[in-house]
Formats: structure tokens, sequence, C-alpha cells
């Protein structure tokens, strides 16, 4: 080979050699682009079950329309940071008029013990909402709810309960209205369970106890009245405190279970809004209208069926059924005022039945002689009473249990419904339901066709038409030399 040719093939290697060099150079200068851009927009795909790091489109459209500026405080150790919650908090800051920030509780003692009830700390990992004028702490204990296992003894995470608690935190701190719940004790009434007691204090109404023999008197803040079962039945002059405060435009609600204990003063106060409270329980005979409860159909745990009304319509597109175990069917009474008006709520099946528990009965199934169905199980009342000198509407809410509210029979609708009608009551907005997240499992299961197709159209046209490109213009730039 002269020297001419020689050194012709050393120049083509070289340029080979060089132009590959930089081939390779621009495709990674690319691929350093792209990452930087991605993580610019944080584009990022939550393909996890009930997107368990993400918030949710319920919470983007409640919030979408805040206008006050809002504050969200952790209280995260620099450094040991939670990081489902601080994937969520990225999402809140994106929305309008809300900022996030991290307060060390072991740096920020002063900042923390402003928020501080009496005698009650604020641990690490808590979050503190501060609105224009209102704040809200949300204690890291009220963040996930717990399930007790019977067999274990032991305490398990079910649902991470940081969305739901932001959330309404947010909505509490923004609002211009707080209402005050008395809860009426003194007669060994049934408690509100934790959950429902952390639901309410996060949303805006603060709940207290109200002993109506010791006080005398309802006081003048009062927003609602709650009433649950008692053991035993209210003193008459109780009763008559009652009907006094719902004439001047008072709002109460009601839950009554069947018991065997005569409520003659309680039940006073709602025959005179023109209903009574049967002293029967309702069974039900249609396992449409059931929820099974560890795996068998329970006929005194009724799934009712929910009537149109502004309480019910967010429950009923939330897509889960109420359930109202040991119910007592109501009933309209045929004479009341004209200037009342009774919404029926829900109602059991057409295959119901009552039986009369005070009695000895053999079994819970349909005998002849048991009162067939449908039954009433729960109404909405409003009145415009001539007695009243305010402009304030009474508004009662009656239903047949108690359990209801309790915890062992909620999956989220009950809840919601709980927050519907104490909303209703004050002629606030029905709730949107906001589900904790429940706890993953450590194996992600894909059954959306939305997540299969992500996966496919990254793994299986995005990434491999880069590698088609980038190859062909190698090629033909080859070619061209």
């Amino acid at each position: 080979m002269n020297k001419s040719g020689e050194s012709t093939f050393k120049s083509r290697k070289t340029r080979y050699g060089a132009f590959s060099t930089l081939t390779a150079v621009f495709v990674i200068a690319i691929l350093i682009v792209i990452n930087l851009v991605m993580e610019k927009v944080n584009l990022n795909w939550d393909l996890t079950p009930d997107r368990f790091y993400s918030v949710s489109d319920k919470t983007k459209e409640v919030l979408s329309e805040n206008d006050k500026d809002v504050t969200i405080y952790t209280l995260f150790k620099t450094g040991e940071e939670v990081a489902m919650y601080s994937q969520m908090l990225e999402e809140y800051e994106a929305l309008p008029h809300i900022t996030v920030e991290n307060k060390d509780p072991y740096l920020n003692v002063a900042f923390i013990e402003k928020y501080k009830e009496e005698g009650k700390d604020i641990p690490v990992n808590s979050v503190i909402v501060q609105g224009p004028s209102k704040s809200k702490v949300i204690y890291a204990s009220e963040l996930f709810s717990t399930t007790f296992d019977y067999y274990t003894l032991s305490e398990t995470v079910s649902t991470i309960d940081f969305e739901p608690r932001i959330t309404s935190a947010i909505k509490y701190v923004t609002s211009e209205n707080t209402y005050n719940i008395y809860k009426i004790t003194g007669h060994g009434e049934s408690d509100l369970s934790e959950n429902y007691k952390k639901q309410i204090s996060s949303s805006n109404f603060d709940l207290k106890e109200l002993n109506l023999y010791s006080t005398g008197a309802i006081p003048e803040d009062a927003s609602i009245l709650l009433v649950t079962t008692p053991a035993m039945d209210w003193a008459l002059e109780e009763a008559e405190l009652v009907k006094t405060y719902l004439e001047y435009g008072g709002k109460a609600i009601f839950f009554v279970d069947f018991t065997n204990t005569a409520l003659p003063a309680l039940k006073s106060v709602v025959n005179s809004y023109g209903v009574d409270l049967e002293d029967n329980i309702v069974i039900e005979g249609d396992t449409a209208h059931m929820i099974p409860m560890n795996g068998s159909y329970n006929p005194l745990y009724i799934a009712p069926k929910l009537l149109q009304h502004g309480i019910n319509n967010s429950v009923m597109d939330s897509g889960y059924s109420v359930l109202m175990p040991e119910t007592r069917p109501l009933k309209m009474l045929d004479v009341k005022r004209d200037t009342i008006n009774i919404e029926k709520l829900m109602v059991s099946s057409d295959s119901s039945y009552i039986k009369d528990l005070s009695g000895n009965i053999s079994t819970l199934n349909y005998e002849t002689g048991d009162t067939k169905g449908p039954f009433d199980l729960g109404y909405a009342i409003t009145e415009n009473y001539s007695a009243s000198l305010t402009k304030e509407t009474t508004k009662i809410i009656v239903l047949g249990s108690t359990s209801l509210i309790n915890d062992s029979y909620n999956n989220g609708a009950n809840s919601l419904l709980m927050m519907n009608m104490l909303n209703w009551l004050q002629d606030e907005k029905e709730d949107i339901y906001i589900p904790g997240k429940p706890v993953l499992n450590s194996a992600l299961n894909f059954t959306s066709y939305n997540e299969i197709l992500k996966i496919f159209i990254v793994s299986f046209v995005v990434l491999p038409v880069i590698i088609i490109v980038s190859g062909i213009t190698v090629y033909i730039r080859r070619r061209n030399k």
C-alpha cells in the first residue's frame, strides 16, 4: 500500500472514530437533557393501586377554588422525612395559594409551642395547617387508621389517612364559619368512635358534650344537638329544653336504636315534629340489601335504599353502600303541623319485616303475623315555625340506628353520610368523599388498562424509537461521508 492510500485509510478511520465518539456523546447528551426535563416538570406516574403516593382528583377539584393563603407545616426531623407524605405535599403545593414548609421539631420548639393545646404535646411527624385566621393541628396518630386483630391481639395500620386529613384541615382553616356540635350526655348514651370524632373535628365543627340535667340550659353558641341512643330516658324538663331550642330555629340529629328501655320523654321531641320511633326492629329479607359480615349475611345488617336528597347524592355517587345495623323503623304521624316538611332519606326493601324483640322470639325468619316492609329508616325534617322570632329554619334528622356511626360498620359511605347530614343542617355543601389509602402489599398488581398501556408505551415504543432514530442517524451520516 502506498503512502497516499495509507494516509487516506487512516484519515477515514480517524473520521469514523471521531464521528462515532461524537454520536455517542450526542446520544448521552440527549438522555441527560430528557432526564433534566422530566425532573423539572416532575413527570412521573403513580402506578400503585388507588394511586397510593398521589393526591386524588377530588382533592384537586375541591381546593382549586381556594383563594386564601394556606401554609402546611410538617414537623419532620431533618433527614427523616416521611417519603409518602413528602410526595403528596409536592402536589398540594402545586395547588393555588398553598405553600409547604418543614419545621424540624427539635429546632423550632418555640414555633410549635404556639399551637399546643393545654397539656397535649405535638409529636414528631405531625402536621400544622395554618390559614388566614384559623389553624388545625393534625397529630401524627391521626394520619393513619388501625384495625385490631383479635386473633393476634395486636393493631395493624389499615389505611393512610394523610390526604383526607390534610384536605379537611385546609377546608377548615379557609372557612369563615365554625359550628359547635353539642352531644347530649348524662343518660348512658352511645359514644361516637374515635375516627368519627377525628372526622368531625377536622371539618368545620367543634364537638363538645352537654349534660342538660346539670347545666339546665342549651348554650347560645350551639349549632347542632347530637343525640345517640340513651340507656335511660330524659327527664321531662330536658325534653322541654330541646323542644324550645328547636322552636327557635335549632338544629338536631337523632340516632336512636331499638332498645327495650322506654323513652317517652325523648320520643316526645321527635313526635312534636310528626315522627314516631316504633318499638320494633327491622329484619331484611333480601340479601341484595344486606352487607355480608365475616363471610355471611346477617338480616339485621341492612344496606338501605337511599332516596334522592342533597344528603345522599354524593354517597350514592361514591358507589359504596350505607350499612345500618339493628335499626328500628320510623313512622310519620297522621297529625302534624302544616308548617312541617318531612322527607324520606332511606327505606328498607319490600322483603323486609319487623319483629318485637321485647318478648321471646325463636327465629329471625319471617313468620305469619310479622308486618312486611318497606319501612322508613331515616327522615330529614324542616319547619319555619311561626313562633320563632328569627328567620332560621328548624332542621332535624332522625335515623333508627346509632350503630351507623360505629367504626366496625363503616366502609366510608357511613362517614360520608354523617358529614353530609351535618353540612345539610348548616346549609353547607354536601361533602366529597376522600378515602384513606389502603396499605399496600409489597407486590404491585397492574390491573388497570391505563397502567399497562403506560408501561407498554414507554418500554416498547418510546425507548425503541429513541434507539432506532439514533441508529438511523448514525447510518445515514456514515453513508454520506
